[in-house]
């Protein structure tokens, strides 16, 4: 008999993480994208295309795609990834 408690069975099972709890859940997507824009909106090559954006409510957005996107509590109501993009790139 081990000395130390065996926990295993009051544990998680790894597999049954999602990578949204396995990175720290809301605080670490928070963080990212507050990072995240905090850079692109010191970047003069790409932060034109923020200019007329309310970048609050695109941080919402932002966090609650990756939130889903990583396992997380699905609460994304916005655009898809193709259509939301399709003006910020030329159809050649």
């Amino acid at each position: 008999m081990s000395a130390t408690p065996d926990t295993t069975a009051d544990a998680t099972p790894e597999k049954a993480l999602t990578l949204y709890d396995k990175i720290g859940g809301a605080a670490a997507v928070d963080a990212a994208v507050d990072i995240f824009y905090r850079k692109v909106l010191n970047d003069y090559r790409i932060n034109r295309f923020f200019d007329d954006i309310d970048m609050d409510a695109q941080a919402v957005k932002q966090k609650a795609f990756f939130t889903m996107a990583f396992g997380g509590p699905n609460n994304y109501t916005g655009t898809d990834m193709r259509n939301a993009h399709a003006r910020l790139v030329k159809m050649a």
